[in-house]
């Protein structure tokens, strides 16, 4: 009951109406009160329910504070300090299964990091009101109906550091064995938010949108992710021969923010490739023109897609590097533009300023 007080108050103090999350408090509430198993920091989780759910297993909160509670097809994780890490021996949801997460604020940070040798599925519904982390080397699929909906969406094969994350340092590293990412479903970030899909093979079939933020598709040795400066996102390559790929054959969309595709450059690859077949799209918003970046060994835009930073003023694509050379984007050696395939930055308002295309 003191716990239940402490929530109740802790909203009043919030000053939250925000319907998300009420709703996601009185997920935590009700699974509180007819959960099954409850893990505190440095605690096993027990009794977590009857094997007929998939739901994560096994979970050991490695740093920071949480509590974790499944009733049946529904788990709730309450994290107590602005970061956080649970280690798990499984992270799935099945259809029809809900994970939620209640954090203090929108910048809190928990990492759920897989230490079993399977792949991670997510076929059912993941909601938290902050950041969101899923690291598991052996693959992630995110299967069609699943829905995914975060401050900040980071689902990884590649591993980062306890120190490092609780530190907010959001540097990752991979290895040649890691398992593929793939999504199927819907991953959406919360307004100025980010969705980063990190591996050595990243595939996109469904969709993903962070309107004012950032949707990330990367793969190479190394990434880290900066979100207290402007964003930007560093793709080491690997120092051994090693082929990586991004697949975008859904939608990818950051409307007034920033999509970046990269496959690592350098030598030593026998293959790099990001391959657009879909639709991707930053138009302007509230103002902000959007910005899409592209680069890998080889970019291959196919017949059919679209690649579209339009809107009320023209924003800036980038595909293999930036114009005339400038800029920081890692040039590519090939990059190679489908009879059929659309590239385009207008502007769509009368007297607004077109916007730029480099190849």
């Amino acid at each position: 009951m003191r716990f239940m007080k402490k929530q109740r108050r802790a909203q009043r103090e919030r000053g939250s109406n925000n319907p998300f999350m009420s709703r996601l408090q009185e997920n935590v509430r009700r699974a509180l009160l007819s959960g099954l198993g409850i893990v505190t920091a440095g605690a096993a989780l027990v009794g977590t329910g009857s094997p007929a759910y998939a739901l994560p297993q096994g979970g050991e909160v490695a740093a920071g504070a949480a509590e974790i509670a499944q009733s049946q097809a529904e788990m709730a994780i309450n994290q107590t300090t602005q970061n956080a890490v649970i280690n798990w021996q499984s992270f799935n949801i099945a259809a029809g299964e809900r994970v939620s997460i209640l954090q203090p604020n929108a910048q809190a940070a928990l990492l759920n990091r897989v230490l079993g040798n399977n792949p991670s599925e997510i076929f059912g519904a993941l909601t938290a009101n902050g950041r969101v982390f899923l690291v598991n080397p052996a693959g992630v699929l995110f299967a069609p109906g699943a829905q995914v909906d975060a401050a900040a969406i980071f689902a990884s094969t590649m591993n980062i550091q306890n120190a490092d994350f609780m530190a907010g340092r959001y540097a990752f590293v991979g290895g040649p064995n890691d398992g593929k990412v793939i999504n199927r479903g819907e991953l959406r970030a919360q307004e100025e938010g980010a969705v980063a899909l990190l591996g050595k093979d990243v595939a996109n079939e469904g969709v993903i949108v962070a309107r004012k933020g950032a949707a990330v598709l990367a793969a190479g040795e190394a990434v880290s992710f900066d979100f207290t400066g402007d964003g930007k996102v560093a793709v080491v390559p690997s120092k051994a021969a090693m082929e990586q790929a991004v697949t975008n054959k859904g939608l990818v969309e950051a409307d007034g923010g920033l999509v970046f595709m990269s496959a690592a450059t350098g030598d030593a690859l026998t293959a790099s490739a990001v391959n657009q077949e879909g639709i991707v799209r930053a138009g302007s918003l509230d103002g902000k023109a959007g910005s899409i970046r592209m680069t890998a060994n080889d970019v291959h835009l196919a017949a059919g897609s679209v690649t579209d930073a339009s809107g009320a003023a023209g924003g800036t694509v980038e595909i293999g590097g930036g114009w005339q050379g400038t800029g920081d984007l890692a040039h590519a050696k090939n990059v190679t533009i489908d009879e059929g395939a659309a590239l385009r930055a207008d502007a769509t308002a009368d007297g607004g300023a077109g916007g730029t295309v480099a190849v």
